[in-house]
């Protein structure tokens, strides 16, 4: 993490300028088959957690950030059908053969922490202000 709380990591880099305290905000899981850049927060996240729980799915922390990528592991896209909150994330999926990954990027509407591809070619960036997006 660099002074102004940006964090790297790839390939592809991830990149987000830090918004939260409480909960990590990029994410490998378990397995570093999956990689999470997450801005927002989930209000139904401990709901969600224990749903997760009596599926026999395991948790590190006990963040928000932590219930999403389980969610995507036992749920995939229709994890977002459960999800109540405002957020941003992307998750590197690389669960495939090589060359197979896949980026999963939604959003909630309307986004007040927008995601954006602007900055290094191959990166994706998440920040919270759009004057911060111009910069990269």
């Amino acid at each position: 993490m660099d002074c102004a709380g940006r964090q790297r990591r790839g390939p592809p880099s991830a990149r987000h300028h830090r918004y939260s305290q409480t909960s990590d905000q990029l994410l490998d899981s378990a397995d570093a088959k999956l990689s999470l850049v997450f801005i927002g927060e989930i209000y139904n996240y401990l709901e969600l957690r224990e749903e997760l729980q009596h599926e026999s799915m395991s948790f590190r922390p006990a963040g928000d950030t932590e219930v999403l990528i389980v969610a995507y592991r036992h749920w995939g896209e229709d994890c977002l059908q459960r999800l109540n909150g405002m957020w941003a994330f992307a998750i590197w999926d690389r669960r495939r053969e090589p060359g197979r990954e896949r980026l999963f990027s939604p959003a909630t509407e309307p986004v007040k922490s927008p995601s954006t591809t602007a900055g290094s070619p191959g990166a994706l960036n998440l920040n919270p202000n759009l004057r911060d997006c111009a910069h990269g």
